[in-house]
């Protein structure tokens, strides 16, 4: 006799963000082999896959930098790890979209007219809405980074930087994201 099917079952609960969703797929497929053949909990697995991907694809990184041509660049790198990204060219234009709300990681450059990149960072926090956020920059300031990490700024890279290096501290910002969330979701 078959056993009733629950909904989708939560299988990656517990075990974190992966270092890169293969794993969790390699899992998936691990789990669905050495179930017993049940339909609906093969479903769920299958499910969970298809929920993840989707996750992947829905997390916004919000890009600013003045210099186009850095801009572009890091949106398509950003783009070709996985992830939805949008870029703007001033801090400002951040803070006035609509999309805003929808950024889980920030990545913007230190020095820039109007608004500088650990400035934004404070706007934000003190909007209530704070997004986990990396800095960026050609021009590395030990008193500025020293400063910028203290007050809670993810990562601060040296522009160029290397892809693994932009990826880590990605990984780091959403994951700090999703224990703030887990953390909000407990009050």
């Amino acid at each position: 006799m078959e056993k009733p099917s629950q909904g989708p079952i939560n299988l990656y609960s517990g075990i974190g963000f992966a270092p890169h969703v293969e794993d969790r797929f390699a899992l998936s497929k691990r789990l669905y082999d050495e179930l017993p053949c049940w339909p609906a909990a093969r479903a769920a697995i299958c499910f969970c896959d298809v929920d993840m991907k989707r996750l992947l694809k829905t997390t916004i990184i919000a890009i600013v930098d003045d210099d186009e041509s850095v801009r572009e660049a890091v949106t398509d790198l950003v783009e070709s790890l996985g992830y939805d990204a949008i870029a703007f060219e001033r801090a400002a234009d951040l803070l006035k979209s609509d999309q805003r709300s929808s950024v889980a990681c920030l990545i913007a450059d230190v020095q820039m007219p109007g608004m500088t990149g650990p400035d934004l960072y404070n706007r934000l926090v003190a909007s209530g809405q704070p997004i986990p956020t990396i800095l960026i920059t050609a021009y590395p300031d030990h008193a500025v980074q020293t400063r910028a990490l203290q007050n809670g700024i993810k990562c601060y890279l040296t522009k160029p930087f290397r892809e693994e290096d932009l990826l880590a501290c990605i990984q780091s910002a959403l994951g700090s994201r999703s224990a703030q969330e887990r953390h909000a979701d407990e009050e």
